[in-house]
């Protein structure tokens, strides 16, 4: 087996065993649009964090800042 096939299986094995274990949370300006069960393209992150996550919860508040929505999100499969 060569270094690159080694390194392709490496990889491949690699994005499966962690395929949706990467979680977060973050606020945005409000968008309602951004809700449980919908996805988000999260960018600007660097790799491997700027993907297509799973929204899991949100909350949208009104208050003296302004209008803001609190989510939490997981890592889509690819």
């Amino acid at each position: 087996m060569t270094r690159a096939e080694t390194e392709t299986i490496a990889t491949e094995t690699h994005r499966v065993a962690t395929d949706g274990l990467l979680e977060g949370h973050g606020v945005a300006h409000g968008t309602p649009a951004i809700r449980a069960g919908e996805t988000v393209e999260l960018a600007g992150l660097g790799d491997p964090f700027s993907t297509t996550y799973l929204v899991t919860a949100a909350t949208h508040r009104l208050g003296e800042s302004g209008y803001r929505t609190d989510f939490e999100v997981r890592e889509v499969a690819a």
